[in-house]
């Protein structure tokens, strides 16, 4: 057995010195990565990957559900309705490995959600990817410094650090392990027959995993072919093409037709159901919104532009967004023209050497292959341009190094290659060190990616709230002007400002910034929903109290179950209980129980029970039914108020002392009214409430 495991993991047959080299770059890949293990859930992983996400519980991952169940939602539900990705391996990876850890992870007393292991999970996967490396190239050059150049480079190359370290990274490297796996299995199955080989219905079956990992996977079925036939081509240089085409045609149609018919079945099926709600905010991607020729130029510029990141991966950023790409809008714009020059130079290139030399030809097709799909000119997709889509087209660096370094003769050329290869290699890694630091954290994250990427509207606000919280005013309304610079009118702005404004009680101000955000058609669903709550927070403020509660009614209707739906909800229950409605808070804690219904009880969960049971306590306190009364706000309270007094709650305090007086336990609330009125934080107007009810307790 132990024999067998060797020559499969090292066939075609590796010296010793092979097998220590390609562990050495395993260790020094893992190392590079190794600190990102102590990150927590970062951007896109808080909605994604979390199971208890800040917009709710995350259902598709909180619980293990049986495998097919994932092929039937969109990637992302039920956190957001506006999806259209089919990724359901790759979910499902996320609730496995949940679901293997929250136990451990909560029994040390770190909560139900840990980070860790989805992200040394994300790091094996890499590793597994430089590995698959090594043996696609050696399948061309045998073992030796090309493949093992080739692993290196793809294994240290700073673009594939969003990937790896951000866990939603996990759809790219799921795609290119499944992928590259039924390349190698494929290849194995081509030299058996073809109806006997148990290697076709394996290779097929990876490839399928491929796809259902991530859509851009579904290169890989015409990638297959090609890259047998140019190993073929390779092997046999007497053959013609057609030749070795008619060979393997039986078995390339068997290993990509049916996972490539199932995964269309399977997607489309999902897109008639959740398709139809599909749509793209105008911050993440304008291609999407403009019409084909405008997205055709601007799909050819950022096209050359991920061709100079695969060359010179240096200012590496999270987020992109709407003003760093400026759109072409004509073909004789300089940058769609060079764009296409070095793209027309690249391919006809490739093309030229695809006989003599096929691994060079391989390069262009890898990387021309994948990063056409994400360029945004097939299709629109969710985002302009993202470093994470480069993962697998810069595969394509990986194989022209192995091309280079088996083809460039000895002497001072191939000293200056070797030279530059370890330079390149040694920056690259430098980067993955400090990606790895940088992506450990939210603060950490924008703080340092928005001095690389100055032209992200999002990530100048997120720098300017973060300045905000930390007292830094100054540097505050430097990240505030450079966006208002990008945009003046943009909504997400006024939004920004009209926060501050609000913590600042500079309510007039902050109302005019809300409303003029409301009026953006540029507005999604739950920046809507945020502005409608706070403009009832505002209106309360200013003493308008019914156009508050209509504010507060919009913010809850329209997205229940996410934190600023719950708070809408909090909200009006305090209108009902001010105005003795029992039917109306009954009917509103009615639906919001409903809603926590099999949830993982985390922290905000906690509260919002808890916040439940109070109200529940107020309506018994309200029908004399004091004793009950009690024991709901006792118990409520007593998670509630554990570590500061809320302002909010004041009403539920003052009817919990009032029931327990009413029920003998006088002792228990004179101790209680004492505590208020000795806290700094009690405020001045409700002081003579408990004055009140201390005199009365002290007879």
């Amino acid at each position: 057995m132990r024999a067998s495991i060797k020559k499969f993991l090292f066939d075609p047959p590796a010296g010793g010195s092979d097998r220590f080299l390609l562990l050495l770059i395993l260790v020094v890949c893992a190392g590079i990565y190794a600190p990102a293990a102590w990150n927590g859930f970062t951007y896109d992983d808080r909605l994604y990957v979390m199971a208890q996400t800040p917009e709710g519980p995350n259902v598709m991952v909180q619980d293990l559900k049986p495998f097919s169940e994932y092929f039937k939602r969109p990637y992302g539900y039920p956190m957001s309705k506006y999806t259209r990705g089919f990724r359901p391996v790759t979910v499902y990876t996320f609730a496995l490995t949940h679901n293997a850890f929250s136990q451990d992870s909560a029994a040390q007393g770190g909560g139900s959600d840990p980070a860790w292991p989805h992200h040394v999970l994300n790091i094996l996967l890499h590793l597994l990817g430089v590995w698959l490396v090594y043996r696609m190239v050696a399948a061309f050059t045998g073992p030796g410094a090309p493949p093992l150049l080739a692993a290196l480079v793809f294994g240290v190359h700073a673009l594939r650090s969003d990937a790896v370290i951000s866990i939603v990274g996990r759809g790219e490297l799921l795609g290119f392990v499944f992928g590259a796996s039924a390349i190698l299995v494929h290849l194995r199955g081509l030299a058996g027959p073809t109806w006997r080989n148990w290697r076709i219905p394996l290779a097929a079956l990876l490839l399928f995993l491929a796809f259902a990992s991530k859509e851009s996977a579904v290169v890989w079925a015409v990638f297959l072919p090609l890259y047998s036939l140019v190993v073929a081509l390779r092997t046999d240089s007497e053959a013609s093409i057609l030749a070795v085409c008619r060979r393997q045609a039986l078995a390339a149609f068997l290993v990509v037709g049916p996972p490539l018919l199932l995964f269309f079945l399977a997607r489309n099926a999902m897109l008639l159901e959740y398709g139809r709600q599909f749509a793209v905010t105008y911050n993440a991607n304008p291609l999407y919104h403009g019409d084909a020729g405008q997205r055709v130029l601007t799909g050819i510029v950022l096209l050359g532009y991920g061709l100079w990141k695969v060359l010179a991966p240096l200012g590496l950023s999270c987020d992109y967004g709407v003003y760093v790409f400026r759109i072409a809008e004509s073909w004789t714009d300089p940058r769609f023209l060079g764009a296409l020059a070095a793209l027309l130079v690249v391919t006809a290139g490739g093309l030229a050497v695809f006989r003599r030399h096929p691994l060079l030809f391989a390069s262009m097709a890898v990387f021309l292959g994948f990063a056409f799909l994400t360029s945004n000119i097939p299709v629109p997709i969710e985002t302009i341009f993202g470093e994470r889509l480069l993962y697998t087209p810069a595969l394509g660096l990986s194989l022209a190094a192995a091309w280079a370094a088996g083809r460039i003769p000895r002497g001072g050329l191939r000293q200056g290659f070797w030279f530059a290869a370890a330079l390149w290699c040694l920056v690259c890694g430098a980067q993955c060190v400090k990606r790895s630091f940088d992506w450990h954290d939210n603060e950490t994250l924008y703080l340092a990616d928005v001095e690389t990427q100055p032209r992200s509207l999002f990530l100048n606000l997120q720098a300017a709230s973060i300045r905000h919280r930390k007292g830094d005013r100054f540097g505050r309304e430097r990240f505030m002007a450079t966006a208002r610079r990008l945009d003046p009118d943009a909504p997400a702005i006024s939004i920004a400002r009209g926060m501050f404004l609000l913590e600042e009680r500079n309510l007039v101000e902050a109302e005019k910034c809300f409303r003029g955000a409301l009026g953006s058609p540029l507005l999604d669903e739950a920046d809507t929903q945020y502005l409608h709550h706070n403009l009832g927070i505002l209106s309360l403020s200013l003493g308008r109290r019914e156009e508050a509660r209509q504010y507060f009614e919009t913010a809850m209707t329209s997205r229940p179950a996410t934190t600023v739906g719950r708070l809408a909800r909090v909200a009006l229950l305090w209108y009902a209980y001010e105005d003795n409605n029992v039917e109306a808070m009954n009917k509103l804690l009615d639906e919001g129980e409903k809603g926590l219904e099999g949830l993982d009880m985390q922290a905000e969960q906690k509260s919002t029970e808890a916040t439940y049971a109070m109200f529940r306590g107020l309506i018994e306190y309200r029908q004399g039914r004091f004793k009950a009364a009690v024991n709901l706000l006792g118990r409520s309270l007593s998670i509630l108020e554990t570590k500061e007094l809320n302002p909010e709650r004041i009403p539920a305090v003052l009817a919990y002392v009032d029931a327990l007086r009413k029920v003998g336990e006088a002792k228990s609330a004179l101790a209680m009214v004492r505590g208020y009125l000795n806290s700094p934080r009690l405020p001045a107007e409700h002081r003579p409430k408990f004055e009140e009810l201390l005199r009365a307790l002290e007879q």
